[in-house]
């Protein structure tokens, strides 16, 4: 028997073969995995039945109902809730009556209007902040002397100056500084009162 051919021999051509096998088979799969999928077939459509025989027969009519809703509830439920709007409308009865009026409680101090202005001026006097003070004054008297002499809430000090000083007569540099000028001590906060209370006389 003949020896085999050299190349028949060799490893490294059969190892050659079966890689190019293997690459092969993998280009194979590759290809019908990437193939579109064939369609299935279209479904017969089913013969449709014949025509009635008699296609303009009318439904029957059954008319309409004479009996309402109510009627159609079972008694148990009627009777049900029935009960239980005599029973919310008892509930709203007694707790109304229940609360009733609003009824002051007796208070343990009565102090008199006087003797609170009195303690809350001596409180002002006690913090010395005489700014604050006139500050108060000079807007409950603008806050009641508005209407009467027209001017706006936002007007400004000159507005307000001139408006008054045309309807009392008094100069409105006089005016300016009793609503606007600064409260050096205790007595040009006590003059300010004063002309306050002047000027809300004139106004009348």
């Amino acid at each position: 028997m003949p020896p085999l051919p050299q190349l028949l021999r060799d490893k490294r051509f059969w190892a050659f073969v079966l890689v190019a096998l293997v690459i092969a088979l993998v280009v194979y799969l590759l290809f019908r995995l990437a193939a579109a999928p064939t369609a299935p077939p279209h479904p017969t459509q089913p013969h449709s039945p014949p025509p009635p025989e008699h296609p303009h027969v009318r439904p029957p009519d059954v008319g309409e109902g004479s009996d309402s809703i109510f009627q159609r509830l079972p008694p148990w439920l009627a009777y049900g809730g029935l009960q239980a709007l005599i029973f919310a409308a008892v509930v709203v009865w007694w707790r109304g009556r229940r609360r009733g009026a609003v009824v002051g409680e007796p208070r343990p101090v009565q102090v008199a209007a006087g003797e609170l202005l009195a303690g809350q001026a001596a409180l002002y006097r006690r913090s010395k902040d005489r700014d604050h003070v006139a500050a108060t004054l000079r807007a409950a008297t603008l806050r009641r002397i508005r209407r009467r002499v027209n001017v706006p809430a936002d007007a400004a000090p000159e507005q307000v100056s001139a408006v008054i000083g045309a309807r009392t007569g008094i100069d409105p540099g006089r005016v300016a500084a009793t609503f606007y000028g600064p409260v050096a001590d205790d007595p040009a906060l006590e003059h300010v009162a004063a002309q306050l209370d002047w000027i809300e006389s004139e106004i009348g």
